[in-house]
């Protein structure tokens, strides 16, 4: 696509010159490579971004940039990938801010959770919700956090507990306006609803997170919410 083509274009140049532009630039094109599904291209920015990071002495944007990799590597399914993302983002951190050490143990409870050591990830994001509400009762990142331990919850079919965090995670995604937010969860509850063999409700929640996340333009919540409908009808006899 258009986009890309410029910005592919304008990567060399980014990677020889000034460290702290170069590191705004990644995170203004997080959420293009995010939303559009570019997460190898993703994957490769981080990398380089974080090695220069390193070169200029910036340890926090290094940070960022390793957990922005290990995030990647939890949607490509590669724990072990993951394992070292957060390693290195506990070095570059070790005297890092609460925002960062929470991060940084979110980053390790998504790795559990990918090895489905749902105990140790719900250890794990139990611990960095904590820190999140100490530095804001309700943000978007507190959203994020609830969202993470309910998916862990949801993994050992602990379905009240995934649900009530589920449902705080969307009280506070529309609290803040963060619309991407309100799309993830709405999703998230359709999967439970289907995990809960509550067909007419997953049906009906996934329809709604359909035009949400097509608002928002984000494709792998587009793809999840057509399978969980297309699984909710079928198990209608409707499909």
């Amino acid at each position: 696509d258009a986009e890309w083509e410029l910005i592919a274009a304008a990567l060399p140049c980014l990677l020889q010159g000034d460290n702290d532009r170069l590191q705004t630039v990644c995170d203004q094109l997080f959420q293009f490579f995010h939303f559009t599904g570019h997460w190898d291209d993703l994957l490769w920015l981080s990398k380089q971004a974080e090695a220069l990071a390193l070169a200029a002495g910036d340890k926090n944007n290094a940070g960022w940039r390793v957990c922005r990799a290990g995030y990647v590597y939890s949607l490509r399914n590669q724990p072990a990938e993951m394992l070292v993302c957060a390693a290195r983002a506990d070095a570059h951190w070790e005297n890092g801010s609460p925002l960062q050490k929470a991060t940084a143990i979110q980053l390790r409870g998504l790795e559990h959770e990918l090895q489905k050591d749902y105990p140790a990830a719900i250890a794990s994001y139990r611990k960095a919700l904590e820190i999140q509400r100490a530095i804001s009762p309700e943000s978007g990142n507190v959203g994020i956090a609830l969202n993470c331990l309910a998916n862990a919850e949801l993994g050992i079919k602990d379905y009240t507990a995934a649900e009530r965090d589920f449902r705080e995670a969307l009280r506070i995604a529309k609290k803040v306006d963060n619309q991407e937010g309100v799309a993830t969860y709405t999703c998230n509850l359709a999967l439970l609803a289907c995990e809960r063999e509550q067909w007419a409700e997953a049906e009906s929640l996934a329809r709604e997170a359909l035009a949400l996340s097509e608002k928002v333009g984000r494709h792998e919540l587009i793809a999840n919410a057509c399978l969980h409908i297309a699984y909710a009808l079928l198990k209608q006899n409707r499909a």
